[in-house]
């Protein structure tokens, strides 16, 4: 799968986001924690982060998790259907404020992106999300302002 951010994009001088893959995400509120495919936070937040070394990065700093999805991993990341019982990494997310979750669900029977925003963190919900098929270009908001091309995103195979 071809990488999310360009390096071009990552390297204009307004660039003001680091993009980490990796590193844990402590969600506190649910004494828990998630490794995201993609961690964003602000460039000035994450150089006071990598100084004091934490070994998971607080859920308050995160900007936008990015997550995509295996045949093995693919029901934890989207928003919970009616029969399912316990919370999902979706849930997670928005009961932890993160104000922006983007499902890249390369599912051969979904290929789409959703980013989900806006959440309620006392139902643990997402309030928004938009949604963009496979081979239409992602155009993710303020305060990113960031286009993410995907003509090449393949789903994954079994």
């Amino acid at each position: 799968m071809q990488k999310l951010f360009s390096v071009a994009e990552a390297t204009r001088d307004d660039f003001r986001w680091e993009l980490t893959q990796g590193n844990g995400l402590d969600l506190a509120g649910s004494s828990d924690g998630y490794i995201p495919d993609l961690l964003c936070v602000s460039s000035d937040t994450y150089a006071s982060l990598v100084a004091q070394k934490p070994v998971k990065v607080p859920a308050e700093y995160a900007a936008l998790v990015v997550e995509i999805t295996s045949p093995s991993n693919a029901a934890e990341g989207r928003k919970p259907g009616p029969k399912r019982e316990r919370p999902t990494t979706w849930s997670g997310y928005a009961r932890e404020g993160i104000p922006h979750y983007l499902l890249i669900d390369r599912d051969p029977k979904v290929l789409k992106a959703i980013l989900y925003s806006d959440p309620d963190r006392t139902t643990g919900k997402y309030r928004a999300s938009t949604a963009w098929p496979f081979g239409k270009r992602i155009d993710l908001p303020d305060p990113f302002g960031i286009e993410i091309p995907t003509a090449t995103w393949q789903p994954w195979t079994a």
